[in-house]
């Protein structure tokens, strides 16, 4: 990474300095400056591979420099990581639909900051962000957050959540349609919000087919999601607390109508409870009476 330039635009020069020594230590190359119009000519000089760009800092913020990036020829592709020490998601999805590439908190935890700069990194190397399409991870989101941010902005996109095989479909802020696996409406956002992992990837003012055309306010879906699923994880700790993975056997097959190849491998409870064609909390109480009838089952673990 020794051919890397990374410029930090940050008012707060202690921790400039901090990640500053961090990143050197790790052979990159590390430009500074303290405003947003100084990190703007350093660039134009420098060129860096990539910018740590702080949100919160007096005169021009961070997302005002951000466009002006964005704007300037030379320097519209340059990937941008976003710093902030408010958590707030409007904040974070303002900054990745004008293009920022990711978004971390502070206080920064400084191995994870070098595992998002190679990311980026790698990403930026390979191909040009499409400022049509918002990426991240479910850890650093919470999806109610970002579908309530799409909500109130009246927003028109498709989420795709690759992980766990789901897909939403805003239009002008209304939900108009779920799918996760086979299943769709109330049982597939059920499932995305009861599996709730890995990544997201938004494709703004695109809609595709739809299998169902129920229109749903947000706000009251999640409002009713949340406690839903609370509900559910509170059921599934009388089968197992901490379990990560019951052996699936013919007879968990057969009891649980569960028609998935292989036997004796190891799945995870969760991925039993959604394969399962009832609604959640019809499947966990299906799962709970085999615990009572067959124990031997769940006591079947790795």
């Amino acid at each position: 990474m020794s051919d890397n330039t990374i410029l930090i635009i940050d008012d707060d020069q202690v921790t400039t300095a901090v990640i500053e020594e961090y990143l050197t230590d790790f052979g990159l190359n590390v430009l500074s400056a303290q405003d947003g119009d100084a990190g703007i000519e350093i660039m134009k000089r420098s060129n860096p591979d990539l910018i740590l760009l702080d949100i919160m800092m007096p005169g021009k913020d961070g997302i005002q420099i951000l466009k002006e990036i964005k704007l300037t020829p030379g320097l519209s592709n340059t990937p941008i990581l976003l710093l902030s020490s408010v958590n707030r998601t409007n904040i974070k999805v303002k900054g990745l639909e004008l293009g920022a590439d990711d978004y971390i908190t502070k206080p920064v935890d400084k191995a994870e900051l070098l595992a998002r700069i190679q990311l980026s990194l790698k990403r930026s190397s390979k191909n040009k962000k499409d400022p049509g399409i918002l990426e991240g991870e479910l850890s650093n989101f919470s999806l109610a957050d970002l579908l309530q941010s799409f909500e109130m902005g009246k927003k028109t996109a498709t989420i795709l959540f690759p992980d766990i095989d789901g897909e939403i479909i805003i239009e002008n802020g209304i939900l108009i349609s779920c799918r996760q696996g086979l299943f769709t409406k109330t049982k597939a956002i059920n499932r995305i919000f009861f599996l709730e992992s890995g990544e997201f990837i938004v494709h703004f003012n695109k809609i595709g087919e739809h299998l169902d055309g129920d229109n749903l306010n947000i706000m009251t879906l999640l409002m009713n999601n949340i406690s839903y699923i609370d509900e559910v994880r509170l059921m599934q700790r009388s089968i197992a607390d901490n379990m990560e993975g019951i052996k699936l056997t013919k007879e968990l097959k057969d009891l649980t109508g569960l028609n998935i190849p292989g036997s004796n491998e190891l799945i995870n409870i969760n991925d039993i409870i959604v394969k399962m064609g009832g609604s959640l909390k019809e499947n966990v109480e299906s799962l709970i009476q085999i615990n009572k009838n067959f124990p031997h089952i769940f006591n079947n673990q790795q």
